[in-house]
């Protein structure tokens, strides 16, 4: 994950929070979280000059601290090539609003 995420790379996540490379890999590293299932779907990429952007759909499945969670966000991922290497620089993930 290092070497695919730029060093000024930031994400948002679906509570609003926002977490910057370091904090992501710590985040991603938590010894409490179990990744069953984790899946991208519907991927559409736009390719304009040295910048890419990735939407789609993201499933994720496991356990945390314990308990059984699963989610369904939306995902835009932000890619730039940067000195002949394609890295991600912004992420946003979303929980899509279900019609009522």
């Amino acid at each position: 994950m290092e070497s695919l995420l730029a060093d000024e790379f930031v994400i948002t996540v679906e509570d609003g929070n926002t977490f910057s490379k370091s904090g992501y890999i710590a985040h991603n590293g938590d010894s409490t979280v179990h990744v069953e299932i984790s899946e991208m779907s519907n991927l559409k990429v736009r390719v304009r000059g040295n910048i890419a952007v990735v939407t789609g759909s993201y499933h994720e499945k496991g356990i945390s601290k314990g308990k059984a969670y699963e989610s369904r966000d939306r995902m835009t991922d932000v890619w730039m090539n940067i000195k002949g290497r394609w890295q991600v620089i912004a992420s946003h993930y979303s929980i899509p609003v279900t019609p009522q």
